[in-house]
């Protein structure tokens, strides 16, 4: 069976031979294309402002080595 990135997201089912209760299965570390979901998953359970701010702190990052890089 095809997984595809957005079933990847989407928490399956696995029924307790018990009761009616389920209890969510593990979800997959990489899809099968190989990308790390559990990346995807930290990002999304940032805000917008947390994911905004981690987004700068690296660009400010990459920039600084740039300028090592050059001489500057």
């Amino acid at each position: 069976m095809k997984c595809s990135l957005m079933s990847a997201f989407l928490v399956p089912k696995a029924m307790d031979s018990d009761s009616n209760l389920a209890e969510p299965a593990p979800l997959p570390d990489y899809s099968e294309d190989g990308v790390d979901l559990t990346l995807i998953r930290w990002m999304l359970s940032l805000t917008p402002a947390e994911r905004l701010r981690f987004l700068e702190e690296r660009i400010n990052e990459i920039m600084t080595i740039r300028e090592l890089n050059a001489g500057n």
